[in-house]
């Protein structure tokens, strides 16, 4: 008998917001947060623990129609064993009353090789289990944009919201915020909200609304954390949690050490800002801005920040930390020495 939904989810690719927004979705639909809540169960590198996750996801849901159970990137812990004679052989046990999201996300580990080739044997067990012409399998790729994409994304996102950019509007705001696409969503929002929804967005609206009261509040806060100025380094960090939520202040953070790993590196093999214009595909501005903060940073430096944020993201995503609070913790431990 064929399933009417299904069980098993896998969601991979790189863009990260596109896979949060799906997985909220999924939330959304168990009805009343409170009631929702008790029936989300969330694991990742910092929480798993491999017969909790089983049993879990064999329980019968609790008030609501089915049961949400999120497993993050479990490529990067558990072992090849436990994906081939554990893991696989329980999805035929998963009943219709679970709903079961593996999500796999390239992360700062994939940099090294041979955890990279580790990382991919395990993910082809997955593909290899999952059968994506049946019922109870459902597999999604959710991809970034690449380069030029990024504006006809923008077009897209802004028709699916009711509002109208001009070309050119587009193409300005994809050069403040790359492929960011939990950031352009929100600047999106913004300028539609600006120009009422009654007129296209044009360049001049981007120039003047997107370019950026919060990020230069970020390349500042940056600078403080830089020059080990604990005190400055809060007071921005409190402004920039005044102006928007603490999860997307933690994404443009996160962002803007990701930039300055990859314009450190530009640099390190013989770079200038011009370069890194073109390689991380950057306003001139920002490129500028990035290349003048990330020589304060040795590489090393920049791999140490950018694993500690990987590490506060894992928990903010498996509710262990409160955004707000992975924030001030990170700023105290990366400005008080």
């Amino acid at each position: 008998m064929s399933q009417s939904v299904p069980v098993i989810y896998f969601l991979y690719g790189d863009d990260e917001f596109a896979i949060a927004q799906f997985v909220k979705e999924m939330e959304s639909k168990l009805g009343d947060s409170s009631i929702a809540e008790m029936n989300i169960s969330r694991f990742g590198k910092q929480n798993y623990n491999f017969s909790e996750l089983i049993s879990t996801s064999v329980a019968l849901p609790f008030l609501t129609r089915r049961r949400l159970i999120i497993l993050s990137n479990p490529s990067t812990y558990m072992s090849t064993k436990e994906f081939e004679e554990g893991l696989i052989p329980h999805f035929e046990q998963i009943p219709e009353s679970t709903a079961f999201v593996l999500i796999e996300i390239p992360v700062d580990e994939d940099r090294e090789i041979k955890k990279f080739k580790e990382r991919q044997k395990k993910q082809k067990i997955i593909f290899k289990a999952v059968d994506p012409k049946s019922n109870r399998f459902f597999i999604q790729e959710l991809r970034l944009p690449k380069g030029n994409q990024m504006a006809g994304w923008i077009q897209d996102k802004v028709r699916s919201l009711g509002g109208a950019f001009t070309p050119q509007g587009a193409a300005a705001l994809a050069s403040l915020v790359g492929n960011d696409t939990r950031l352009a969503t929100q600047e999106i929002e913004k300028l539609l909200a600006f120009a009422n929804y009654q007129r296209a967005v044009d360049a001049d609206d981007v120039d003047m609304i997107t370019a950026d009261y919060a990020q230069a509040d970020i390349f500042a806060l940056v600078d403080a954390v830089s020059v080990q100025q604990p005190r400055q380094a809060m007071t921005l960090l409190l402004k920039l949690l005044d102006q928007q939520e603490p999860i997307m202040t933690f994404v443009m953070i996160q962002r803007q050490f990701r930039l300055l790993l990859q314009a450190r590196e530009v640099i390190d093999q013989g770079g200038d800002a011009r370069e890194i214009m073109k390689q991380l595909k950057l306003h001139p501005f920002v490129s500028e801005k990035l290349n003048n903060q990330a020589r304060r940073f040795d590489i090393q430096q920049l791999e140490t920040v950018y694993r500690r944020l990987l590490d506060l993201d894992e928990g903010i995503k498996t509710g262990q930390i409160d955004a707000d609070l992975a924030l001030q913790t990170f700023v105290a431990a990366f400005t008080i020495q």
